[in-house]
C-alpha cells in the first residue's frame, strides 16, 4: 500500500521518530525492568543492560529482548505447535532472560563496561512512589526518574495527608 511504500523510501528512512530524550527515558523505563521487574535475572549479566520480557496467553511463548549500549539480543523460547504450553510458571523472565544473559556474558566478554549516555536536556528528580510528586521531607519511599526539562512535577508530596504545595513554597513553611 501506498504508506508502506512512503516509508521504504530513502528520504523517509532518515526521519529522526523520537528526540534522543524520549529514546533515553524509554531506555531508563526498560532498565527498570531488569533492575526492579519482571527481568531481574539479566541482572546478573553485571553492566548497564535494559529489556524487556514478553509470555503470551498461556504460556505458549516467552522472550527477553534486551540491550546493552553495545549489542541488541532477543531470545524466543516456544513450540512450533501452537498447542503446547511451556508450563503454568515458565515466562519471559524465568525462562528467556537468563538465556539472554548467559549469550551476552560470552558476547561481550572482553569488551568495556560502557553506560547509556543522557543527552541534554534530562533532569534527575526523587519523586514519592506513592504519589509521584517531589520527594519531600517526609517521603518514606522515594524513586529516582529522569524526565525532560521542565516537565517534572512541581508539588511536593506530602504523605501525612496536608495538601500537597508548589516545591518553590513548601520548604518555606515550618
Amino acid at each position: 500500500d501506498k504508506v508502506n511504500e512512503d516509508r521504504s523510501t530513502p528520504e523517509n528512512s532518515k526521519n529522526q521518530v523520537l528526540t534522543p530524550q524520549v529514546a533515553y527515558i524509554m531506555t531508563h523505563l526498560l532498565q527498570q525492568v531488569i533492575s526492579a521487574g519482571t527481568g531481574e535475572k539479566a541482572r546478573a549479566l553485571n553492566r548497564p543492560a535494559a529489556g524487556k520480557t514478553g509470555t503470551t496467553d498461556e504460556n505458549k511463548d516467552a522472550w527477553f529482548i534486551g540491550f546493552t549500549p553495545e549489542l541488541v539480543t532477543a531470545v524466543w523460547i516456544g513450540y512450533d505447535d501452537s498447542n503446547r504450553s511451556l508450563g503454568v510458571k515458565e515466562d519471559g523472565g524465568k525462562i528467556a532472560s537468563p538465556i539472554w544473559t548467559n549469550y551476552m556474558r560470552d558476547a561481550l566478554a572482553g569488551k568495556p563496561v560502557s553506560n547509556f549516555e543522557a543527552p541534554e536536556g534530562l533532569v534527575n528528580v526523587s519523586i514519592d512512589r506513592t504519589t509521584g510528586l517531589l520527594s519531600g521531607p517526609k517521603t518514606t519511599r522515594s524513586l529516582t526518574e529522569v524526565f525532560i526539562e521542565g516537565t517534572e512535577p512541581k508539588e511536593v508530596s506530602d504523605p501525612t495527608g496536608r495538601n500537597s504545595k508548589n516545591s518553590e513554597d513548601y520548604f518555606k513553611e515550618e
